[in-house]
């Protein structure tokens, strides 16, 4: 474990001079299209050491940061991530209206996974409302269950894309995933896994 967090350090560590050398670069080359994608990968990677750190707050930053720097067809599936990042970092309102954002144009061709991410972005949400003392207790159980709702309608959409069978093999990953849980605890959980 502890090896693993010096690798984890070392490997921040290394991003972030990456990151000022790029910047250094970009000042000097406004217009380089290598110190752009560098930057946006460098950012990228190293918000996902800082969650996997539990360091939502600097995750938060680096995802905003990729978005600011990756290619404009990227930047929707970017922003994946970053409602992910506002969730964990408790800015639960800000990723939920991330989710309706990115859900708004997605059609019955939309990939499974990018479905369930919303989902997984909605129990975060949830989890982080239900917690959140700016709130009264009605506001917090108000927002944690519109947050619910809306998660569970993403499952329910990512099911129409596989047939039972197949959708059967995918309940073992959403009764493991921790950032459902606060779907899971929905009375309407066990009806997602029906015939």
């Amino acid at each position: 474990m502890l090896r693993e967090q010096k690798d984890l350090e070392g490997a921040i560590a290394e991003l972030t001079s990456n990151v000022q050398d790029m910047g250094a670069l970009l000042k000097k080359e406004p217009e380089s299209s290598v110190a752009r994608d560098r930057l946006y990968r460098s950012h990228g990677l190293r918000a996902e050491l800082y969650n996997a750190r539990h360091l939502f707050a600097e995750a938060l930053a680096d995802n905003e940061r990729a978005i600011e720097f990756c290619p404009p067809e990227q930047r929707e599936f970017r922003k994946m991530f970053l409602a992910l990042a506002l969730a964990r970092a408790g800015k639960h309102a800000e990723a939920f209206a991330q989710v309706k954002a990115l859900a708004a144009p997605m059609t019955a061709k939309t990939p499974f996974t990018f479905r369930t991410h919303l989902a997984s972005v909605c129990g975060v949400a949830a989890a982080a409302a239900s917690h959140d003392k700016t709130l009264s207790e009605s506001s917090r159980v108000s927002c944690s269950a519109q947050y619910v709702s809306f998660g569970l309608d993403q499952i329910r959409e990512a099911r129409k894309t596989m047939n039972y069978p197949e959708w059967l093999v995918q309940m073992p990953e959403f009764n493991a995933n921790p950032d459902l849980a606060a779907l899971r605890a929905s009375p309407d959980w066990l009806s997602l896994f029906k015939p």
